[in-house]
């Protein structure tokens, strides 16, 4: 018998494949073109139980601290984009890493952070997402120049990848994962004020608190 942790992985890089070669063939307008980039994320969500839904509340809190920001559409359009696709680098992580109960050996981390890196050979290869290359590959990088892959600091990382690091951030803090329980929010929000400037942009970092704090939880249509 073939254990699912293995057909998974296969058919999640099979799938990948077929979707994006979709992309690739795609002229329709954006609501297709985000429909497909939506598909193409829920591939992570198949190999790691524990994000369900992540990229959706990535893409909403990007969305909004967009707009509050005063950024044009089309820049606004792009940093949803990149949101949606920010992990998809981590169909090509073993699922024991992705899923170990328990905290990762520093070789295990490792190969985590070789995810940013796994996307970019499949964004390069779609004309309409080569401009997204930079915000995917950085969205790991800190504000004090000790993040990955490159170690860019404050606004030598593209302003999409500091974006999605506060909303990456603060989803994953305030879920649950294979190795704790989802922090609560006002424990997150703290760890979230300790690092501005450190791991975060200090003007994104107030935008999306603001955000938080009258809100209490952030939706595309604030």
């Amino acid at each position: 018998m073939i254990s699912g942790y293995i057909i998974i992985p296969v058919l999640a890089a099979g799938m990948s494949g077929i979707i994006l070669d979709l992309i690739k063939k795609q002229k329709d307008g954006n609501e297709a073109f985000m429909s497909l980039m939506i598909s193409l994320s829920s591939l992570v969500e198949i190999k790691d139980r524990y994000t369900e839904g992540h990229s959706r509340k990535v893409r909403n809190w990007v969305s909004v601290i967009g707009k509050r920001m005063g950024l044009d559409k089309r820049e606004v359009r792009d940093i949803i984009t990149a949101a949606t696709l920010h992990d998809i680098g981590k169909v090509g992580i073993p699922d024991t890493i992705l899923n170990k109960p328990d905290k990762l050996s520093d070789i295990e981390f490792e190969k985590i952070k070789e995810h940013p890196l796994l996307a970019l050979d499949s964004i390069r290869s779609i004309k309409r997402l080569r401009n997204l290359v930079d915000i995917v590959k950085h969205h790991h990088e800190r504000y004090d120049g000790n993040g990955y892959p490159d170690k860019l600091k404050g606004e030598d990382i593209p302003l999409g990848a500091r974006m999605i690091t506060v909303a990456d951030s603060f989803d994953a803090m305030t879920s649950d994962r294979a190795y704790r329980k989802a922090y609560p929010k006002e424990k997150a929000i703290s760890i979230l004020a300790d690092e501005k400037g450190k791991q975060f942009d200090p003007e994104i970092l107030d935008t999306f608190l603001e955000l938080i704090l009258r809100h209490g939880e952030v939706k595309e249509e604030l």
